[in-house]
């Protein structure tokens, strides 16, 4: 990154102390991992924070949200193996006296900046400690600010560059960018720079001084400003004494190889490499991509994959496609002999390929040139990557520091754990799907010969029943009752037409008369299944009931198993009524009301509470004990509800509602 003025950039990697990495590894290593209590120590980090926020960025609807939340959201995100692996390489080799003072003064100002915040009733707290708090993350980034006003303003525009990485709001940018500005430009500013500002001066030696005016750049009383300096000034004690012991001149931070001693380390390798390999199991696809690019930014410093190719043969197709359009790939013939592609050429030497942004044109190849500009058009890098047996390569947006194949490494060894992760997603739930195929294929094999078997017995019926409307030509009772037997049996035919045809639209229409429904069923019922057992049976139907929202057949359905269960319940002298009324309001829906109830038995305890069960039955012969199951899988997929109660010796009773048709 360029900065005014002739500046250095800051380094990619800024080591974090060594005591905080060593708390922070001690407390990763405890399961299950306490993210609140982590969340609570990085909250007090600068650079610490800074980083977590940066690996995934804010955005509008998190801005109000608590810091500590925040960042236990993306400790969670990121994962306990991929913090492993990036305190193990940011480790610093001592604790700096220097950077623990600079830490103790950011927290100071960040607490003073969100309590003078509180005091003045600005909206958001949080973010004048976030301003307070990533004021110096320049001078925490190693470089060491001198005394004139021109070093201290560029310090101030790099922290700010620096914090926006996160994606703060802009205020908070404002204020870490201003921190340094004259009181003039200051005092007619946002509130959070006035706050941010006042905070800093409040941490001099001697602000009372220029109270009267820190008073009203910051509109609170001199007596507010006093206390809440004295009442957070302990937060910082401890470092600011540390960097002014006696005799001693606070080493500067060494910013050529911060990574040096710990990447290069084997043991330390070895344990990173390990972590990262560990890093995305049982993830999903969406979950993997996620932390993948978390981890770029907080590992790596760079931005996750833009895209991720993999190898079919002579061709690269796409894997993963972030915010590109796949359908703009299927255009494009991405081929490994591609002598000019800059893609082509990390595949087949199995080193990182860069490609620089031009401004005249494609150059030598048109379709790294098409690719670069549909990726934002700042040139990228092409890793390549092997996993699950399969390689490919992955498309990164350039480095603007010095090349570092270290960070090309961890970068690549992080795009083959994710992907191999997601290989094996892919893979199993492929795998997964053909065992699901198999079993839908002999399913509908059964139920073809279940189909052919059962139709035969039903030609019979039908054939006899016929004969039956033959032999009595004059008797109209004996029609209509085989009328409406010859309409159940056309019913089930219909059923096993639809035992192979699940997925298709039912030619039925979607609504049904209840009472017309009870009146057929009970015509059919009331002898077979009740007078022939001594049981009596009444039906009562409201008048001008509306249609209700239901499958004709699968209201046959629900009443028929329930009529059914009753029979089999009751004894001689019992007694059985069926009613409908409505319509009744149920929880907002407009219903049909339907009652059945009975003066049986009543129900056990247990089998009442298992009452819906899909297990079977005790019951014995033919009965499998699903019915009322199904009846509740068919009202709750119309939205509507069953209730039932029962009392041992005094009768059960079922209510169901049924919503009206619009």
């Amino acid at each position: 990154m360029a900065i005014a003025g002739g500046a250095s950039p800051a380094p990619a990697f800024p080591s974090l102390r060594n005591d905080t990495s060593t708390s922070l590894l001690r407390q990763l290593a405890v399961e299950p991992v306490a993210w609140s209590e982590i969340a609570e120590l990085c909250a007090r980090e600068p650079l610490i924070s800074w980083r977590l926020l940066s690996s995934l960025p804010l955005d509008r609807k998190q801005l109000n949200r608590d810091l500590r939340s925040l960042l236990e959201e993306r400790l969670a995100h990121l994962g306990a193996e991929v913090l492993r692996a990036w305190l193990l390489l940011d480790r610093g080799g001592k604790t700096e006296k220097r950077s623990t003072h600079h830490i103790g003064h950011s927290l100071l100002v960040a607490e003073l900046a969100m309590h003078m915040a509180i005091e003045a009733r600005y909206r958001s707290p949080q973010d004048a400690y976030l301003a307070g708090l990533w004021h110096k993350l320049a001078t925490l980034q190693g470089r060491s600010p001198g005394p004139e006003a021109q070093e201290l303003a560029q310090q101030a525009m790099l922290s700010a560059r620096l914090a926006a990485r996160a994606h703060p709001s802009p205020p908070v940018l404002d204020a870490i960018q201003l921190q340094g500005a004259l009181e003039e430009h200051v005092e007619h500013s946002h509130t959070l720079v006035r706050l941010l500002w006042v905070a800093l001066q409040l941490t001099r030696d001697d602000p009372q001084q220029r109270l009267e005016t820190l008073s009203r750049i910051a509109r609170l009383p001199e007596s507010t400003l006093l206390a809440l300096r004295a009442d957070v000034a302990y937060l910082a004690e401890d470092a600011m004494q540390a960097s002014d012991a006696e005799g001693e001149t606070p080493p500067v931070l060494d910013t050529t190889d911060l990574q040096g001693t710990s990447i290069d380390d084997p043991w330390v390798d070895a344990a990173t490499r390990a972590c990262i390999r560990a890093a995305f199991g049982s993830l999903g696809d969406s979950q993997a991509a996620t932390r993948l690019a978390a981890a770029s930014r907080l590992i790596c410093a760079r931005s996750g994959p833009k895209l991720i190719l993999e190898q079919e043969r002579n061709r690269l197709v796409p894997l993963l496609t972030g915010e590109l359009d796949a359908q703009w790939l299927e255009g494009i013939e991405l081929r490994l002999d591609d002598e000019t592609s800059c893609l082509a050429l990390a595949l087949r030497t199995h080193m990182p390929s860069r490609y620089h942004a031009t401004r005249n044109g494609p150059g030598l190849s048109t379709i790294d040139w098409e690719l670069d500009r549909w990726l934002g058009g700042t040139g990228f890098v092409g890793l390549p990557w092997q996993s699950e047996g399969r390689r490919g390569v992955a498309l990164f947006e350039p480095d603007h520091h010095d090349d570092d194949p270290r960070r090309d490494q961890l970068l690549i060894e992080l795009v083959a754990a994710a992907v191999g992760e997601i290989l094996r997603n892919r893979r199993l739930a492929a795998e997964r799907l053909a065992l699901q195929e198999t079993a839908l294929q002999r399913l509908n094999t059964h139920l073809r010969r279940v189909r052919h078997e059962v139709n035969n017995p039903l030609t019979i019926i039908r054939s006899h029943l016929d004969l039956l409307r033959l032999r009595y030509p004059s008797d109209q009772q004996l029609d209509n009752d085989l009328n409406v037997v010859g309409s159940e049996i056309e019913r089930i035919g219909q059923m096993l037409k639809g035992l192979n045809k699940m997925d298709e639209t039912s030619t039925e229409p979607g609504f049904c008369d209840a009472n017309e429904t009870l009146r057929t069923l009970g015509s059919i019922c009331e002898d077979a299944l009740f007078r022939a057992k001594g049981v009596h049976f009444e039906l009562r139907t409201a008048s001008r009931l509306p249609r209700v929202a239901i499958l004709p057949s699968a209201l046959n359905q629900v009443v028929l198993n329930l009529l059914k269960n009753a029979s089999e319940a009751l004894s001689p002298g019992n007694k059985v009524f069926v009613s409908t009324a409505g319509p009744l309001n149920v929880e907002g829906k407009s219903c049909v009301e339907m009652r059945i109830i009975d003066n049986g038995p009543g129900m056990p305890a247990d089998r009442l509470k298992a009452l819906f069960s899909d297990a079977g039955t005790d019951k014995g012969g033919s009965h499998e004990g699903i019915g009322l199951s199904i009846v509740r899988d068919i009202l709750k997929q119309i939205g509507g509800y069953i209730l039932c109660r029962s009392n041992p010796g005094a009768g059960t009773a079922i209510q169901l509602f049924i919503p009206v048709h619009n």
